[in-house]
């Protein structure tokens, strides 16, 4: 299963910002398109002369606003399906399925994940791929995908099996939290595998979205996501090893959004 097919690799995305010269997700899937900023594009095109490359609208300048324009601009070119990936990411899979332990995943084991996640948008309107952080909590049994649960920086949609509704720009830097209480709470069940799993360097490393995220911003979008997505989602606040030490954060029921919206569906 390791051949991927020609519309998953056009269909499959890393965006960046300001990062040319420093793209490791690039590393693993060197098929993917780069999505930047109109005003970046010479430095990656420079950068990556054969790499193709997919430039912003002027006006899309924020992760909100470049989520929405791939969801409902880009993805209807694809059939719907789209995959979305952070600029920075390292991926690890199991290779025993009844074993805790994860290790470096070779191309091969990358083609496979972004294979079935592709495969799943048959299905479900939005996926994903485990982070590497809490995987100590996911059963070794056999690795079974889980559903309806927490789910970041590898995030795929099927945009065809949205209702017209859901916006991805709500917020920036929470937007795919957002966009996935949206679908949970329209009745649309995620599917997030765990025989895989990705990992990124520490929030705030330079580059991506650390020059757009601001304690203050930060802690708006808390507020947003409280008020937007009562009862299931709580503010907490959290001790950071990070930059920010102290601040505001989520806390969201996602099962149980799941669970309220088909409850009132019957």
């Amino acid at each position: 299963m390791n051949v991927r097919p020609q519309e998953a690799r056009e269909a499959t995305y890393i965006v960046t910002h300001k990062r040319p010269n420093n793209q490791v997700t690039l590393r693993s899937v060197p098929d993917a398109t780069l999505v930047v900023q109109l005003d970046q594009y010479s430095s990656y095109r420079q950068a990556w002369p054969d790499q193709p490359i997919l430039t912003l609208p002027e006006h899309v300048t924020t992760m909100g606003e470049t989520r929405q324009h791939m969801a409902k601009v880009v993805s209807p070119q694809h059939d719907g399906k789209i995959i979305l990936l952070d600029d920075d990411l390292s991926f690890y899979h199991r290779k025993d399925p009844n074993h805790y332990k994860l290790t470096n995943a070779e191309d091969t084991d990358v083609a496979d994940m972004l294979n079935a996640v592709w495969s799943a948008l048959d299905t479900y309107a939005h996926a994903s791929v485990s982070a590497r952080e809490g995987q100590n909590n996911v059963s070794p049994e056999d690795s079974k995908p889980v559903g309806c649960c927490r789910y970041m920086r590898l995030v795929a949609y099927n945009t065809f099996l949205w209702p017209s509704h859901i916006k991805c720009d709500r917020v920036n830097g929470m937007s795919d939290f957002d966009t996935n209480l949206q679908l949970l709470r329209s009745g649309l069940p995620s599917i997030v595998f765990t025989r895989w799993a990705q990992s990124h360097p520490a929030t705030q490393s330079e580059g991506g979205i650390s020059e757009q995220r601001t304690l203050e911003k930060h802690a708006k979008e808390v507020d947003f996501m409280v008020e937007a997505h009562a009862p299931f989602v709580t503010g907490v606040d959290k001790n950071d090893k990070g930059p920010f030490g102290k601040r505001r954060e989520v806390r969201v029921q996602w099962k149980k959004a799941y669970d309220d919206a088909i409850s009132g569906l019957f």
